[in-house]
């Protein structure tokens, strides 16, 4: 993009010689770098721009934003900050450095102070979309989902054509557990986009979480028409054909899981826990396909258990974890995977209690939640 330059400035430019010239001869050998995407060109041009004192202010601007952004294209973000934020002090309304600035806080997962920056963004343009936009995805990521979800809103209200902000919204709604809204807002979304395939998917998670599999199966499978590499959309069709009771179908879609993850430990667990409701012994391809496992590691005790190697209790001693939220997941993942084990051998007395304990405890976006809500239906 082409810099709009000081009227006063280039005069000054134009009637000025010797070291003024040298830092603008670099500021502009600068731009065509960075026009060309040549990072280690426009640090170096800019770099000697910069260090030239009497570089005017108006140059100083562009150079440190130029400079910044090579840095953050080499993923250097600790400098990038640093030449966003000399730009900032210098002209503290310019929105390229402030949104800039911003995405660095936000993959350094300092969202207080992305969020900080987004607001005088807002203030600033409070027409803007973006401000709104990155804004909410920051809220979504650091759990605000009330403020996500009204940042949505305002975007969506700014441009009611924006296909990303209903989607973006439909999965915060349905992580607040609001499965009619979330399905309402993929649907306006899709309208929009009628190929967006991971919307298709979002939306098929939410008609499992709401306990329509076969609004799930048809989203899912329509979704891998467009994407048929997608594997993490494979498991999820495998797991929404296992909790609508399709068993040979699920069993087929974890084995192509296992196919293109050989070094998943869930596929191969499900794949098992699918192929046995069929009737069949997975106990030889369960072991050639868990042989290559690292076993130092979770979740090795469960891989143990329907290797038939150790015991239930087992799974629950090494859930353990000095990480409060590692230990309720992990205990979440033995409740699950305990009760199933037990399921398969026959002890459904067993079963239930560890089921509605995963049902009760695990965290609202683990497969094993839905799975036990699925489960305990059919033992009724």
């Amino acid at each position: 993009m082409k810099k709009a330059w000081p009227f006063a400035a280039l005069v000054l430019v134009c009637a000025a010689g010797g070291a003024l010239a040298s830092s603008y001869s670099d500021f502009n050998a600068g731009i065509a770098a960075h026009d060309r995407y040549d990072w280690d060109e426009t640090i170096q041009r800019e770099t000697a721009a910069l260090a030239a004192p009497d570089l005017l202010p108006g140059f100083r601007v562009p150079a440190h934003i130029d400079r910044a952004d090579a840095h953050l294209a080499k993923k250097e973000y600790d400098l990038a900050l640093i030449d966003y934020s000399a730009a900032l002090a210098i002209a503290p309304d310019n929105l390229e450095a402030r949104l800039r600035r911003s995405a660095i806080y936000r993959e350094k997962k300092n969202y207080a102070a992305a969020i900080a920056d987004l607001n005088e963004v807002i203030r600033l343009r409070p027409t803007l979309p973006v401000g709104y936009g990155v804004r909410a995805v920051c809220y979504d990521e650091s759990g605000n989902l009330d403020a996500a979800i009204a940042d949505y809103t305002t975007l969506i209200g700014l441009n009611t054509k924006d296909a990303a902000g209903y989607a973006l919204r439909g999965s915060a709604w349905r992580r607040k557990g609001d499965t009619g809204k979330a399905i309402a807002d993929d649907t306006n979304a899709l309208a929009l986009q009628p190929r967006a395939a991971g919307v298709m998917f979002e939306r098929a998670q939410a008609y499992q979480d709401e306990g329509n599999y076969t609004g799930a199966v048809t989203d899912i499978t329509n979704g891998l028409r467009l994407n048929p590499s997608n594997a993490d959309a494979r498991l999820q069709l495998g797991l929404a054909q296992w909790e609508a009771g399709n068993f040979a179908d699920a069993a087929t879609a974890f084995g192509q899981v296992v196919q293109v993850r050989p070094d998943f430990p869930y596929a191969m667990i499900w794949r098992a826990l699918s192929q046995s409701r069929t009737g069949q012994d997975y106990t030889a391809e369960f072991a050639t396909n868990t042989a290559k496992l690292d076993m130092a590691k979770w979740p090795a005790p469960l891989v143990r258990l329907f290797q038939g190697q150790s015991a239930p209790d087992a799974a629950f001693r090494a859930a353990a974890n000095p990480d409060p939220e590692i230990a309720r997941q992990q205990t979440c993942e033995a409740n699950f995977y305990t009760g199933e084990w037990d399921l398969m051998h026959g002890a459904q007395a067993a079963a239930i209690p560890l089921l509605q304990a995963a049902r009760a405890t695990c965290p609202y976006d683990f497969i094993e939640r839905n799975a036990a809500i699925a489960e305990l239906a059919r033992t009724k």
